[in-house]
Formats: C-alpha cells, sequence, structure tokens
C-alpha cells in the first residue's frame, strides 16, 4: 500500500497530496480518501471534499462471539462422543456471528471451535456452529446433528 504525504494534519484540511515527506513531490491526479471523505487532486490541488459512499466504514461495528476452547476434532463438541461443551469464552470480532462464512478471519489459532451469538452449549438444536480455522481463517462449518454427530450444515 503506498505512503502518501498531506501538507495538513488531516485529509480535509490539507491543500495537496504528496509522494515525499519533504511535500516536493506532488502526488498524480487522481482521487484521495481516508475512508469517509474524498477529494479529487488536480494539478497538484485539493478540489473540495465529497462524501465517501462506496468507502468501507473505517469504524465497523463489532460484536461479541462466544467461543470454546480450540479442539483438534469436531466430533468432540457433539454429545454423543463426550459431554457438551459450555461456551464461555467471549472474543470482540469485527464480523456478525451469524453471517460468518468460510475464508472469514477470526482471531483463533488452528482447530475447531464452537461459537454462538451467547454463552451457550453445544447441545443440538441450541444455536451453535463449529468451526475450523486454519491460518486464521474459518475452512470449515459444521453443527452437532441430533445423532450427536459434528454434520455438514
Amino acid at each position: 500500500m503506498p505512503i502518501y504525504y498531506l501538507n495538513g494534519t488531516t485529509l480535509s484540511n490539507s491543500t495537496a497530496v504528496y509522494a515525499d515527506s519533504e511535500l516536493t513531490i506532488c502526488e498524480s491526479d487522481g482521487y484521495y480518501s481516508n475512508g469517509t471523505i474524498v477529494r479529487q487532486q488536480v494539478n497538484c490541488q485539493l478540489l473540495n471534499i465529497e462524501t465517501c459512499a462506496a468507502c468501507p466504514d473505517p469504524n465497523p461495528p463489532s460484536e461479541t462471539i462466544y467461543v470454546s476452547t480450540v479442539l483438534t476434532d469436531c466430533n468432540s463438541f457433539c454429545p454423543g462422543d463426550a459431554p457438551e461443551y459450555l461456551i464461555s469464552l467471549s472474543i470482540v470480532s469485527p464480523k456478525i456471528w451469524a453471517a460468518l462464512s468460510l475464508g472469514d478471519s477470526l482471531p483463533l489459532s488452528d482447530g475447531w471451535y464452537a461459537t454462538a451469538a451467547t454463552s451457550t452449549s453445544t447441545l443440538p438444536g441450541n444455536d451453535v456452529e463449529l468451526y475450523n480455522m486454519l491460518n486464521g481463517q474459518i475452512s470449515d462449518i459444521r453443527v452437532c446433528a441430533a445423532n450427536g454427530q459434528c454434520s455438514s450444515q
């Protein structure tokens, strides 16, 4: 990601965007954004501030997600092979629990986790999903089926 230098303290109060810290080389003409506003630079002059409807939210909402301890086997969470697991550890995630999907990142080590929107247990019928983390991303999603086995959704 390129580094830009401003001649003000913020994009809002600057008059130009530069390529060097000495403010001697103007950046190319184009649009520059801080995630909230966007400004067009033409001939080393920033034009009026515009709102940035398509910019990502610089302060995305976060949600508490309840997570079990890590295990190496998905079936270990399901009551058919083991006692029910209580989910009591919480983490704050930029993702909403119900919308977690394959490829999403969570700050968890590799292995299987039982997760829920609220602190709960892994008994079938509870609002729980089992996630396999691999290299910081969700690689598989399962649930505890009525037969007590880890099953695809």
